[in-house]
């Protein structure tokens, strides 16, 4: 239920989003590649490779320690709050999350937001690369753009992970602070008290608000 992507119905990759993961530590699982193409995609991946090093002691590669000791760390992490406990935090940080950006009156991307992350619509005139460029510049926040048609169109906020409620509401107030920076008649505080409001246990924070 927490896959990334799929090839063939045969090769799997568990989303960092739902674990915490860091970048390239995520685990994969693969069942034997049958014809030429899905072959020559193994041998691509590097795959063969590794599948081939199963019955030593080493891998094929030299692998990256730091990140094989972070993930460790990470795994630690997670079972110490215990992972329904990480997916009900994500849960409720996207439920803030999204009624703070919807009560600026920001589109959400999706009719069924996943808890990974909320992707939301900026105002027509807004290009998202100077939104997320400001963002950074001004205030250290760090959110992702769109990609493919969506570049320049949107931003995407994730909330699983080491992430807490004052990372939600602070970037929440940055983003007022930029929409308003840009022209964009934004009432200051307007997500931050929604998104407070269902942190708080006042609202339910369920939302329907989609372009």
């Amino acid at each position: 239920t927490h896959c990334q992507a799929v090839v063939k119905g045969r090769l799997c990759a568990f989303s960092g989003y739902i674990m915490q993961f860091i970048p390239s530590t995520q685990p994969l699982a693969a069942k034997p590649l049958n014809g030429e193409k899905q072959l020559a995609n193994e041998e691509k991946s590097g795959l063969r490779a590794y599948r081939a090093s199963l019955a030593g002691p080493d891998t094929p590669f030299t692998p990256a320690r730091s990140l094989v000791a972070a993930l460790a760390e990470n795994l630690r992490l997670i079972r110490g709050e215990g992972i329904e406990a990480v997916w009900a935090r994500g849960r409720l940080l996207a439920r803030a999350a999204r009624v703070g950006v919807t009560a600026l009156g920001l589109d959400l991307v999706a009719s069924r937001p996943a808890d990974g992350l909320t992707a939301a619509y900026l105002p027509a005139g807004i290009d998202a690369r100077i939104f997320l460029d400001r963002l950074q510049r001004r205030f250290g926040v760090k959110l992702a753009g769109g990609q493919g048609p969506l570049a320049g169109k949107i931003f995407r906020m994730a909330h699983l992970g080491m992430i807490d409620e004052l990372d939600v509401l602070s970037a929440l107030a940055a983003i007022e602070l930029v929409l308003v920076e840009l022209g964009q008649p934004v009432v200051l505080g307007t997500g931050v008290a929604a998104a407070s409001r269902v942190l708080a246990g006042q609202e339910s924070g369920e939302v329907a608000r989609m372009k």
